[in-house]
């Protein structure tokens, strides 16, 4: 059994000891780490790097993004920084830069201004036009604004990452060029909208993911995440749709994989 978390928020002094005692235990073969600002991209990388160095074995990755929340970092001109912080990871981590994101549209904080948080998701999409990296989509209470803006891209590749809609979100997202990634939030009692989601979401577009440190699954819920309990989530959704548990580990790992260009196959 191989599980493979799609989406963690890994600190600068992560412990790489314990990261890999955990992951071992749980049979966690890998992970992506995500920005979510300038300062968390730049990061980014260099911590991949030390966790890939901590143990050869992981196939790691990481991602440059910046979060609606904080869509102002790059409002106009300003994104033109952030820009060339993707050309200069590209050239100097090309094996571990693999997406771009996570960004999108957030209206339940509105921590950011809309028109703002729109730029800076479409900026970020060209971006990835350009070099040729998926997209890491956050959405919250901005579904019909996240289609649109997707409309304009339909042959770019998206995750949409810690999904937490229902059946009709999941029948309109495999309209695209899209996986979706479930996170703990499916382990939840209340989350039957999104229980009935992974149910009938094909295992082909299915990845796994923690979102750690935060959205830890049942029986772990109120306590910090971490990468190697993607296998307690996964567990849930194997169970959830009634297929064999090593199956859909397997699946889902491969669809990372696939998914963000690295490329082993199991």
């Amino acid at each position: 059994m191989t599980w493979f978390d799609s989406h963690c928020h890994l600190e600068a002094d992560v412990d790489t000891s314990d990261l890999n005692e955990k992951l071992r235990e749980r049979n966690v073969y890998g992970l992506i780490n995500i920005g979510t600002t300038m300062e968390t991209s730049r990061r980014s990388p260099m911590v991949a790097r030390r966790v890939k160095e901590s143990n050869p074995e992981l196939i790691v990755g990481a991602t440059l993004g910046i979060h609606p929340h904080d869509g102002a970092e790059v409002e106009g001109g300003d994104y033109l920084q952030f820009d060339e912080l993707i050309a200069a990871t590209k050239e100097e981590h090309s094996d571990l830069l693999v997406g771009i994101g996570e960004c999108g549209l957030d209206y339940y904080y509105d921590y950011c201004d809309r028109r703002v948080q729109r730029q800076a998701f479409v900026a970020q999409i060209e971006s990835a036009v350009k070099y040729d990296l998926p997209i890491v989509i956050h959405t919250r209470d901005a579904w019909e604004d996240t289609f649109a803006v997707l409309d304009d891209f339909r042959d770019h590749r998206f995750v949409l990452h810690c999904f937490t809609g229902g059946p009709g979100e999941v029948e309109r997202l495999l309209d695209y060029n899209m996986v979706i990634s479930f996170s703990g939030v499916v382990t939840f009692k209340k989350s039957v909208e999104n229980q009935e989601a992974a149910k009938i979401c094909p295992v082909d577009r299915m990845i796994v993911e923690t979102d750690a440190p935060y959205l830890a699954p049942t029986p772990f819920r109120g306590k910090p995440n971490n990468p190697s309990l993607v296998s307690v989530t996964g567990d849930f959704i194997a169970k959830l749709k009634g297929i064999d548990v090593d199956l859909f580990a397997k699946a889902t790992t491969q669809n990372a994989l696939t998914f963000f260009s690295l490329l082993p196959t199991l």
